[in-house]
């Protein structure tokens, strides 16, 4: 057995380490549980395999390829091995077109984007394990991850980047469902490629990281380390890139002296160095020395640099600055190593050209800023940056120039109408906030102004100073002034003019005007607005034309414009509406006044009845004019309008009414007459119409309830009074229950039952029931109730209470038996007969005797018999 495979052969399961993934995100997840067991059995088969000369890679969380496999067998082995689409995209050539349109359609159908909707930090979906393998096998490293954005897949072998070369390709691509796949494909592996191998998805919203260690079979060896940088004060970590299998044994040393030498030094079980709270003393030479098991050895230096990080003082600033003052910050770095670059920032940027501003340094230590003539857009946070190869520090000071009030928005005249809102535009800037003050002049001058007082309703200033007037009047136009002052230089203000204008208006409401037939009607409609105004009569949308029946007057007094229409010798032709419309350069305004002439009324017509209840009824009807109406209904049976009938009177905008306190189940007649001023209209065709029933509101009266037997009661009631029926009587119930059973009530209303006997239903008589299949000897209570189609009435109060008569015990006495007592006596004994056939208190018994010796001899004749009584 050669080296290699005694090196197979001595392969254990606690050479094989775990491997880890770190991830950097928010809300980021490192590898499943179930990933883990995954990597600890495809770890179990890789030792297996080494064992038998080769390490072979055929488990999803391994790396390694078959021995004699190349970039072509690599990616046909990810499409086989991975049928879930991870390979998908390898070799273009061997999927046909179809395949991957019905894998992006059965995507589609699924639900499955390329892209995630949501923006998302990268996850990790396959990571490798670690390996042992011997040199010359091929090893392929595999790592996945989604995100969004894409992320994107590098690689680093012990913390340095994995750079391509004639034996290491690295390479990745993105499947059809939008995970990206990264792989390291090694081919004939020397010892010089073992390590720690790191793959690193990331994207803008975070990254994840896994790591994994190659082992390679040989002597051990060590990587050339870079210098190292540390900041004072702060932990430093040594990294030995150490390689070789078995895992060589990691020793340090600073100088010839070895490590640890104190206690803020410790190495950690990976061969990391680790130097707490490092200073200037800690500084020099720092040696990772490897030995193998055959005593081989390897080393690597570094150099380790402990720098101090500067420290600002602060800032001496003047608070109050005005502008075209000057001033100057001074930044001073009394910490840290040299040497130091020392920057000005404002809000944040580097410093733009500007002939007012000039940073000076003074020494490598300091610079100083100079402001020379403070303007407002020097106003801002002002930020000393100074850094060294240790660290950069920086310190703020915000400048805040008072200035003089300068128009954002300048006040501007302008005109309105009455009635509308008005916006007077007026907006100054400066430091502190110029306080916005609008004032009035009293006159049509411009001056003399005066505060202008707002009352917050009609008048209002906004927080940006601009002035709000709702509901403009002519009051309101004249000259306005716009003051802006603040504690800084001196105030500015302009003035502006408000000009308003008053369109046409129309003040007097339209309305209903009423006339009689052949008088006269007049309209008058008056008119305010800015000259010309003019004010035209309309019908129908055309001008009224002045004739030998209708006058137009029109006159003008106070600002005030009066048209006056005369219509002379109306007729109903006349009625209608009547347009006023005045007019003026500004605007136009309309009323209009509805004409109604009042003639003698004609009869309503259409008349109908619906929605009839038991209680009411709605008569609707319909008339060509305007008028009152008066309802006349009564009872079919009355003979006469005049001494029977009531009337109800309606307005004369109504067409309908809803007839109320009427009785049920009656029969009534319906009629309308019109009137008005001028007279009343001929009645209305008649409607009939009956009102539906209700249930009985009495009850039957002078109930009575007697005995019919053991088992049955007789009832007997009169008929209720015929006015509280209320429709046509269906029938009785009784209602029957045993007193003080609350609650079990018989109610009984089919006179067919076996039961009952049937009802005899004789208005103005006396009605008879008999209840059958009763307890013999009990109490009940016994009510009567009448009903109609529309339900039942009440109960009769109050309720009757009897008995029913006794019945004889249907069954004898039990457990008869009897002894001779001497001297011709006989004892008997026996037990009562049971309640439910006994039917009442037992009253007393019989006792029957006879001879036995007689009943033997004479079987035939009739025993001699003596009866007791008890």
């Amino acid at each position: 057995m050669n080296a290699h495979n005694q090196a197979a052969n001595n392969v254990t399961p606690s050479a094989i380490l775990s491997t880890h993934t770190v991830s950097h995100s928010e809300g980021g997840e490192g590898s499943s549980s179930q990933q883990e067991a995954r990597g600890q059995q495809e770890a179990a088969r890789g030792q297996q395999e080494a064992a038998g000369h080769r390490s072979r890679g055929h488990g999803r969380g391994g790396g390694l390829e078959a021995d004699g496999m190349g970039q072509g067998d690599l990616e046909h082995l990810y499409s086989e091995e991975f049928p879930d689409g991870a390979g998908f995209s390898v070799d273009q050539t061997k999927v046909p077109s179809s395949a991957g349109e019905e894998l992006r359609r059965a995507s589609r159908d699924l639900g499955l984007s390329h892209y995630s909707h949501t923006e998302s930090a990268p996850q990790l979906r396959y990571t490798p394990i670690e390996q042992t393998v011997t040199p010359g096998d091929p090893v392929s490293l595999k790592c996945s991850a989604v995100g969004s954005p894409v992320p994107v897949i590098t690689w680093t072998r012990d913390h340095q980047p994995l750079l391509p070369s004639h034996r290491t390709t690295v390479g990745s691509f993105r499947t059809a469902l939008g995970e990206v796949v990264s792989h390291v494909n090694l081919s004939a592996v020397t010892v010089r490629e073992g390590g720690t191998y790191t793959c690193t998805a990331h994207n803008t919203h975070g990254s994840q990281a896994h790591s994994a260690r190659l082992n390679v079979y040989g002597p051990p060896f060590v990587r050339s380390m870079p210098n190292v940088t540390s900041v004072a004060g702060e932990d430093v970590h040594l990294w030995c890139p150490a390689g070789g299998y078995p895992a060589p044994t990691i020793t340090w040393r600073r100088g010839s002296d070895p490590l640890p030498s104190s206690l803020r030094q410790e190495v950690f079980g990976n061969g990391t160095l680790v130097v707490r709270t490092a200073g200037h003393e800690d500084a020099g030479r720092y040696s990772c020395v490897v030995t193998g098991r055959q005593g081989q050895t390897a080393a690597s230096h570094t150099f380790l640099h402990v720098l101090k990080p500067p420290v600002i003082d602060n800032f001496n600033l003047r608070r109050s600055l005005e502008e075209g003052q000057r001033t100057q910050l001074s930044c001073t770095v009394t910490e840290g190593d040299l040497p130091i670059t020392i920057n000005w920032l404002k809000d944040g940027r580097h410093l733009q050209h500007d002939p007012d501003v000039e940073s000076k340094r003074t020494s490598e230590f300091s610079m100083v800023l100079v402001l020379k003539r403070l303007q407002e857009h020097h106003s801002g946070a002002y930020t000393c940056e100074a850094a060294n190869a240790a660290a950069a520090v920086n310190k703020t000071a915000n400048i805040r120039v008072k200035v003089s009030p300068k128009w954002v928005v300048e006040p501007s005249g302008g005109t309105a109408l009455v009635g509308s809102t008005v916006v007077m535009a007026c907006n100054a800037r400066g430091y502190p906030q110029p306080v916005i003050t609008w004032m009035k002049a009293p006159g049509e001058a411009a001056r003399d102004f005066q505060p202008l007082v707002v009352d917050g309703v009609r008048s209002s200033q906004a927080p940006n100073g601009s002035l709000f007037l709702q509901e403009t009047k002519t009051s309101d136009a004249g000259w306005y002034l716009c003051r802006a002052a603040n504690s800084v230089g001196k105030p500015t203000s302009k003035v502006v003019q408000l000009t308003v204008h008053a369109p046409a208006r129309v003040v007097t409401e339209g309305g209903r005007v009423t006339g009689h037939a052949g008088q006269v009607v007049t309209v008058t409609c008056e008119a305010t607005g800015d000259d010309p105004l003019t004010l035209t009569w309309l019908r129908h949308h055309d001008p009224v034309s002045p004739g030998h029946t209708v006058r137009i007057r029109q006159s003008e007094a106070g600002g005030v414009v009066r048209a006056v229409l005369e219509m002379v010798s109306v007729t109903a032709a006349d009625a209608g509406p009547y347009t006023c419309r005045a007019t003026n350069p500004h605007g136009a305004h309309s009323q209009v006044f509805q004409v109604a002439v009042i003639e003698p009324p004609t009869a309503p017509s259409g008349v109908t009845v619906s929605e009839v209840t038991s209680r009411s009824a709605v008569v609707s009807w319909t008339l060509p004019q305007p008028a009152a109406v008066t309802i006349q209904y009564k009872g079919v049976k009355e003979e006469s309008w005049s001494g029977h009938s009531r009337n109800v009177s309606v307005g004369q905008w109504t067409a309908s009414h809803v007839l109320t306190g009427l009785a049920p189940h009656h029969t009534y007649m319906v009629r309308l007459m019109a009137h008005n001023d001028l007279g009343v209209s001929q009645p209305s065709p008649t409607r009939i119409f009956t009102t539906t029933e209700e249930a009985p509101s009495g009850a039957p009266r002078d109930v009575r309830v007697a005995a019919g037997g053991p088992h049955s009661l007789l009832v007997t009631w009169s008929a209720l009074d015929p006015l509280l029926t209320h429709g046509t009587l269906r029938g009785y119930t009784i209602a029957v229950r045993r007193q003080n059973l609350q609650g079990h009530i018989i109610y009984i209303t089919r006179p067919e039952s076996e039961n009952v006997t049937a009802f005899r239903i004789q208005p103005g008589g006396v009605e008879q029931y008999e209840v059958r299949g009763l307890t013999p000897a009990t109490l009940y209570e016994v009510a009567v109730r009448a009903f109609t189609r529309a339900g039942p009435g009440p109960l009769s109060s109050p309720r009757i209470v009897d008995s029913t008569s006794h019945d004889a015990p249907s069954c004898p006495p039990a457990g008869v038996s009897c002894r001779g007592s001497g001297r011709g006596g006989v004892r008997v004994w026996w037990s009562p007969p049971p309640t439910t056939c006994a039917h009442a208190a037992v009253a007393g018994y019989t006792i029957t005797a006879t001879p036995t010796s007689y009943a033997h001899a004479h079987a035939s004749s009739k025993w001699p018999t003596r009866f007791i009584l008890l």
